[in-house]
């Protein structure tokens, strides 16, 4: 009798367990929104594309970064939100895997990608390309937590211009067409081809090298009292 009463009440359970997961499904999907308006699922990015958030950063932060006002309102820091499946390369038709994943705060080119309010707050959706480094602790950085992408070089840059004075500066110097001396402090580990291998990264750390000071990509920042940039590796023109 026992059972037969627990059978009787089996595809009524089964089905109010389907109605549940269903309610939580709906709940949850519900929760995504896009500029304000809801969205029927979470937003996920394809091909080679990232999802940031927005990571804002205190005039000062406790490992002595220095932003001006104009880099403040114009953060270049993000947390990884969601990454595409990588890029497909058009001859083999393999992906490209991207280097980040959820979690994960990165450096990235100052306007880049486009920015939108995703699920209430500040986000833009770039590609990894633009992607410059990852770092561990956004308030506490030093040199060591920078891990730069890709074909990405992180300098320590030697006698820097007046011009290019503090801050998280990830636009293109403002000065003329000089070549600009560093020494090499992190490397990344070398472009992604299409046959899944790394492109090797022509210099080492503790090399010293020259790029041109008007890069767009000689993105700065300054830690202390030093001022660092990130230059990709084919912009280097020579090293000793």
């Amino acid at each position: 009798m026992h059972q037969r009463q627990q059978q009787q009440r089996g595809p009524s359970a089964a089905i109010q367990v389907a109605a549940n997961t269903a309610a939580l499904a709906s709940s949850s999907s519900s929760n995504h929104s896009l500029d304000g308006e809801p969205l029927s699922g979470p937003l996920q990015p394809l091909r080679g594309m990232v999802l940031l958030q927005k990571v804002g950063v205190e005039q000062k932060t406790k490992g002595g970064l220095l932003l001006p006002t104009d880099a403040r309102q114009e953060k270049a820091l993000g947390r990884v939100i969601a990454t595409g499946p990588g890029q497909l390369d058009s001859e083999t038709g393999k992906r490209i895997t991207c280097e980040v994943k959820e979690g994960d705060v990165v450096v990235y080119t100052k306007h880049t990608g486009e920015t939108l309010k995703y699920d209430g707050a500040d986000c833009v959706l770039l590609s990894s390309e633009e992607l410059l480094a990852k770092v561990a602790d956004p308030e506490a950085l030093q040199p060591s937590d920078v891990q730069p992408l890709g074909d990405t070089v992180f300098v320590r840059v030697l006698k820097p211009s007046d011009k290019s004075a503090g801050g998280l500066l990830l636009v293109p110097q403002q000065q003329q067409r000089l070549l600009q001396q560093a020494e090499v402090v992190a490397v990344g580990s070398g472009k992604m081809t299409p046959q899944q291998t790394r492109m090797p990264v022509e210099v080492s750390v503790g090399d010293k090298v020259v790029y041109s000071s008007y890069l767009e990509e000689s993105s700065q920042l300054k830690i202390g009292e030093q001022i660092y940039a990130f230059v990709r590796a084919s912009d280097i023109a020579a090293k000793w």
